[in-house]
């Protein structure tokens, strides 16, 4: 899906209260350039820890990022399956925190969404477990 994830691959983190500030922390290599909250002291707080990164309101603003590779969404449970949904459509690799989504059902088309977006490369392994696998046969 989209780019590989190198080492200097750009974050967003949707979500800035504990848990994402969390996240931001285990950031290892990856570099953190956009944080995004409803709140905007959150996103303001949080990005103040990493030079260069922007503070957001909208998570589309976030997820559409072109310097964003990965997001990591650490909303309230009613969000998750949505921004994973945007996040997904925009060809971001996606860290979803438990559970998902309240229900099973909100879940529905994003591996679709994913597999849409799947490109075989020449040389790469790939997985007969994968969803998208056994659409491109």
């Amino acid at each position: 899906m989209g780019r590989p994830v190198s080492g200097q691959a750009g974050v967003a983190i949707v979500g800035c209260g504990l848990i994402g500030q969390k996240r931001a922390k285990a950031l290892g290599g990856r570099r953190l350039v956009v944080c995004a909250d409803i709140a905007q002291d959150r996103a303001d707080r949080l990005a103040a820890t990493v030079p260069g990164c922007k503070a957001v309101t909208d998570w589309q603003l976030a997820v559409n990022d072109p310097a964003v590779s990965i997001v990591i969404i650490s909303t309230l449970h009613d969000t998750l399956a949505e921004i994973a949904k945007g996040a997904v459509a925009a060809g971001k690799h996606v860290l979803i925190e438990k559970p998902a989504a309240r229900r099973a059902a909100e879940l529905a088309g994003l591996a679709e969404t994913r597999c849409r977006q799947w490109q075989p490369r020449a040389g790469r392994v790939q997985s007969s477990l994968s969803p998208c696998a056994a659409k491109s046969a």
